[in-house]
């Protein structure tokens, strides 16, 4: 039955009752005209539904891999296991921005980059959408647990369409997501998901999202505002909130019009959700796929040579710490699942290399008390192997949904273990477990560090065939890892007392505030070793395209991660580069391998106030090939015109005026000698001016920060107001 015949035949109750839950993790129906609501799982790294479930690789991992094609394929076997469990809408992905390293949910989260985060999380969806339907969240600036049901976000205009929605809009515009969860927060003041201009503005208007808006659980403080709004669906199920919603209607408070808008929504959503047919779940297809892009994706942070382990030489392995025999595979709260099976590290260990060459001590307990009996046991036996693997991190107390970090370090006794192998001039491998980046200060007591972050079920297998080399390990860091927690970007104003969070650090999150700022880290965003040994022979830019020319000169086969980093030069606070496009390209030992890359008109998007949406501004750019971060190999000047023009008025900045042709004559022909002399005080100086430059900087600098108006204060009304409002009319005529 078409939709609209069929609102017309819901009494105003049925229509209301729609708007909310059936179950906890089950959307409404109405027997009597066939409409039949669906089941949702908790996610994102598995099925949470209370039985055992297949573990994934969580996001903190996967987005180490910067590999959209990685992620998709993640997505695909889980949605065929939520497919055959009947599971019709998993509650994922999460892809908030990691704000800051204390966020206790960073382990659902993808980056501190937007472009890594939406591309990634894209990935994810198409692949999870192949067979089931995909709820990504939280929308938006959900990157506290403090307060998280309460805080007021205060964030600038430009930085929330920048940092904290363009991830969500590349996500939207790129995989379709059947649906978007609305987060706790508030920004400005309003509950994101009682936000009309939020919702039914930017996300629907603007980015064409034609899914369903479905609160967090419990998220709802004004249910007639978030109907008014776009929200489509309330969950859990609120009895009070429907018969609200139908007293709103009946005194006119609400329009029913606005509730069939909503409901319109959610039975189109019903027939794309309920419409996929039934797959089955292959467990070894997932266990091959989870095992071969958690190993990929683990970064190789410091290697001395000691990596891979060649099992030809027989050599003594010792392996140390409690999380070699129970692993830390998974973080806490919503994203938990009861695994199917959690193998341990040493047992795969032993397989790999043999039973006879790997010898186990507990060295440690995860409570981070010091045990000498256990510590000088472990010594002891470090003392007779060739290699020792420390597996280290983070116990699962540490992080969690619900609560935020308190720091960033290990505990003490891990590292004091560490460095205790150090004295012995033991060969140290660490392998570290953790949701959220950590302090590693200690590194330097390690010939070989590999980040692997929180692997899930296939955590053994893949960790060992990395250290053996069998697997390899290509991930580059999504996160920066820092010197110490106060070095963070948002340290200054992340969970502020009282209700309400200042994001000082506006455009500045992550690398961007640590390149700009000149702040030294332990390890750049992007960075990451191979077995390989991978040069830039060259790279150029012509007719639109990047074109990388890159060598493996090393022993083993290698992929590299070439980055596309775009900074702004025409002045103001902005970054001196931000990452725009990423490629992962395999490159065989002794081989050359060229790879092309289009520039695109969407790497010079920022906020246009005067559209309120992301566009070309026009202006001056430098495009750099980095390696990571901080490491460029290449970099090209590129010049840009606005998508549109702005509207001038008497406020309007000289140099705004300069970024069009028109505007550039306007400057150079009409206004020249008036800035001479509001400038230099002499009509008729000597200045050089070329289509809006001239070769004084400071006259240049002075010209651009200059409002229209300014000029009939600076010359004395020589340039008059009837001269400027017909300059200013001659400029916007063509609008």
């Amino acid at each position: 039955m078409e939709t609209d015949k069929l609102i017309k035949k819901l009494t105003l109750r049925e229509k209301c009752s729609l708007l909310t839950g059936k179950g906890v993790f089950e959307s409404q129906d109405v027997e009597r005209l066939g409409i039949t609501g669906f089941k949702m799982s908790d996610g994102p790294n598995g099925i949470r539904d209370g039985s055992p479930a297949f573990c994934y690789p969580s996001a903190c991992l996967l987005a180490c891999s910067f590999d959209r094609s990685a992620t998709e394929r993640i997505g695909e076997v889980l949605g065929e296991e939520c497919s055959d469990r009947g599971i019709k809408l998993l509650l994922g992905p999460a892809q908030n921005l990691k704000r800051s390293p204390l966020c206790g949910r960073n382990f659902e989260y993808y980056s501190e980059d937007p472009c890594l985060s939406g591309e990634l999380t894209a990935g994810f969806v198409k692949g999870l959408q192949k067979n089931t339907g995909a709820c990504v969240k939280h929308f938006a600036a959900n990157n506290q647990e403090y307060k998280r049901m309460t805080v007021n976000n205060v964030i600038a205009e430009d930085v929330f369409a920048e940092t904290y929605l363009s991830s969500f809009e590349r996500v939207v515009k790129k995989s379709d997501p059947d649906s978007i969860m609305s987060c706790y927060n508030r920004v400005n003041g309003e509950y994101v998901g009682e936000n009309e201009s939020v919702i039914d503005g930017i996300l629907r208007d603007i980015w064409g999202f034609s899914g369903i808006v479905i609160s967090d659980w419990g998220a709802v403080d004004d249910k007639i505002k978030a109907v008014n709004a776009g929200l489509d669906m309330e969950m859990p199920p609120n009895p009070s909130n429907t018969e609200k919603l139908i007293k709103a209607v009946e005194d006119g408070i609400i329009s029913e019009a606005a509730v069939d808008k909503c409901v319109k929504r959610y039975l189109k959503a019903l027939e794309k959700i309920n419409g996929r047919k039934r797959v089955e779940f292959n467990v070894e297809k997932a266990i091959e796929v989870s095992a071969s892009v958690a190993a990929e994706s683990m970064v190789l942070l410091k290697n001395n040579g000691v990596l891979p382990i060649d099992k030809s030489k027989g050599q003594r392995i010792g392996v140390f710490g409690e999380f070699a025999k129970q692993p830390r595979i998974q973080g806490g709260g919503s994203a938990h699942v009861i695994p199917l099976f959690v193998n341990s590290p040493i047992d795969a260990m032993q397989a790999e290399f043999g039973a006879e060459s790997v010898a186990y001590s507990k060295a440690f307990t995860l409570d981070g008390e010091m045990n000498n009996d256990l510590l000088l046991e472990a010594v002891n036996m470090a003392k007779t192997c060739d290699i020792c693997v420390v597996f280290a991190g983070l116990p699962e107390i540490f992080e969690s949904e619900g609560y935020d970090r308190e720091h960033i370090s290990i505990p003490q006794n891990q590292i004091d273990f560490i460095k205790a192998l150090k004295q012995i001039n033991a060969k140290t491998v660490v392998v570290l477990s953790n949701g959220g980046t950590v302090e590693t200060e200690w590194d330097d007591c390690a010939d070989a560090l590999i980040e692997s972050y929180l692997a899930g079920s296939v955590f053994a297998d893949a960790i060992s065939s990395v250290l053996s080399g069998r697997r390899l390990p290509s991930g580059r860091l999504a996160e920066t890892v820092l010197h110490g927690v106060r070095d963070s970007s948002a340290f200054p104003y992340f969970v502020a007392n009282g209700s309400t969070a200042y994001y000082g650090e506006g455009l500045f999150v992550g690398y961007k505030y640590y390149n700009a700022k000149g702040v030294d880290v332990k390890y750049p965003f992007g960075f990451g070793l191979g077995y390989g040994d991978i040069k830039y022979r060259s790279v150029t830019l012509e007719d639109g395209v990047i074109a990388v020319e890159l060598e493996n000169v090393g022993k083993y086969d290698d992929r590299e991660v070439i980055q596309i980093y775009v900074g702004y030069k025409d002045g103001g606070a902005r970054p001196e580069g931000e990452l725009k496009d990423f490629v992962k390209v395999s490159v065989p030992k002794g081989e050359r391998v060229k790879v092309e890359i289009p520039v695109l008109n969407e790497w010079f998007k920022t906020y246009d106030p005067s559209v309120k949406r992301l566009a070309v501004c026009g202006g001056s750019y430098e495009i750099s090939v980095r390696r990571n971060a901080v490491q460029k190999v290449a970099f090209f000047a590129q010049n840009k015109q606005p998508e549109h023009l702005p509207v001038y008025d008497r406020n309007t900045e000289v140099g705004v005026l300069l970024k069009t042709a028109k505007g550039r004559k306007t400057v150079t022909e009409d206004l020249k000698p008036y800035l001479c002399l509001a400038i230099c005080g002499n009509f008729n100086a000597e200045v050089n001016m070329v289509d809006g430059e001239t070769d004084s900087p400071m006259f240049n600098q002075i010209m651009k920060n200059m409002p229209l108006r300014a000029l009939c204060n600076l010359t004395g009304g020589r340039f008059s107001e009837e001269f400027m409002n017909e300059i200013i009319l001659w400029l916007n005529a063509e609008k």
